[in-house]
């Protein structure tokens, strides 16, 4: 889960680096409508912040406005990090930093960090989904193996009832002697049995 949780929030950084424009004095500007509909609700619980190096420039999505998230200090170029982290709601976030350097002209770039973050509760969600199905499947096996075992204890025992019903039928008088076909682990019994029966 944290696995697609990183491949997701990386797919997001490409997203909004694509959705980017920076102007020749180094400004980034991001569009109104933005790639994904989530960043520009409130408390979406997905997250994202943009800054550059070299300057005070931020940008925050407004998805953050009420929400306060410390991320890590800015990264240098092509440095990828992953991390969990808690929001100002006392909220448990994954983020992911990435730092990238947006060439100006072919002498000039300019350096910036931007966070993606995603809230826990998706991540909860998915754990408490998989918990569940795997305890409806143990459930699930546990039923067929004791319907399994039922089976085996009923053939098993059933030259045992075979018996049973023999004696009966010789208390009846249907029979003389207990005829079979018996297994051989019976075989020492019910000759005994006859024995018995004979005297």
């Amino acid at each position: 889960v944290q696995t697609a949780i990183k491949d997701r929030l990386q797919a997001y950084i490409y997203l909004l680096i694509g959705a980017a424009e920076v102007d020749e004095r180094g400004q980034m500007h991001m569009p109104d409508a933005l790639p994904e509909a989530r960043f520009s609700n409130p408390s979406s619980g997905l997250y994202a912040r943009i800054s550059a190096n070299q300057s005070e420039y931020t940008w925050s999505s407004p998805s953050m406005l009420g929400t306060t998230i410390s991320f890590i200090t800015q990264l240098k170029p092509a440095e990828l990090r992953f991390n969990k982290i808690m929001s100002s709601a006392k909220q448990g976030v994954y983020a992911l930093s990435f730092g990238f350097s947006w060439e100006i002209n072919p002498a000039q770039g300019v350096e910036f960090t931007i966070h993606v973050a995603e809230s826990l509760l998706a991540y909860h969600a998915q754990i408490a989904s998989f918990r569940n199905s795997l305890w409806a499947w143990l459930l699930a096996l546990t039923l067929i193996l004791l319907l399994v075992q039922a089976w085996i204890l009923r053939w098993g025992l059933a030259p045992l009832r075979d018996v049973a019903n023999d004696l009966q039928a010789i208390e009846s008088g249907k029979h003389k002697e207990l005829a079979g076909p018996y297994p051989r682990e019976l075989l020492g019994l019910t000759h005994n049995l006859n024995k018995l029966i004979a005297n």
